[in-house]
């Protein structure tokens, strides 16, 4: 499974739009945690599941084009013009002590 991934600050500005190729897509949090500036300013993190690389690559670059994350060092050329389709999954949201905890049944 391939998954493109969105980090949101509270007031809903996208901080960061990522991808990775797991089965385990959190593991790949926790090296944002340990690395990465944005991670401590995000109050939820959503995944995007995709059978597909090639529809992981076009969705993480229509995210870029469409929400303009601020925390990204690096832009993706367009690899199709062509949207995706997907609905976003709310997996983990940060409580009240800053800890990010799984959210099950809720989409965007």
């Amino acid at each position: 499974m391939h998954w493109v991934y969105t980090a949101w600050d509270s007031d809903g500005v996208c901080l960061y739009v990522g991808r990775t190729s797991t089965s385990r897509p959190w593991r790949r949090m926790f090296e944002h945690a340990k690395r990465s500036a944005w991670y401590q300013e995000a109050s939820l993190i959503e995944f995007h599941g995709f059978e597909k690389h090639a529809d992981m690559r076009n969705a993480e670059d229509e995210l870029w084009f469409t929400c303009k994350p601020s925390h990204n060092a690096r832009r993706p050329g367009r690899v199709n013009d062509n949207p995706v389709p997907w609905t976003a999954k709310r997996l983990f949201e940060r409580d009240s002590c800053g800890r990010f905890h799984p959210v099950t049944g809720s989409s965007k």
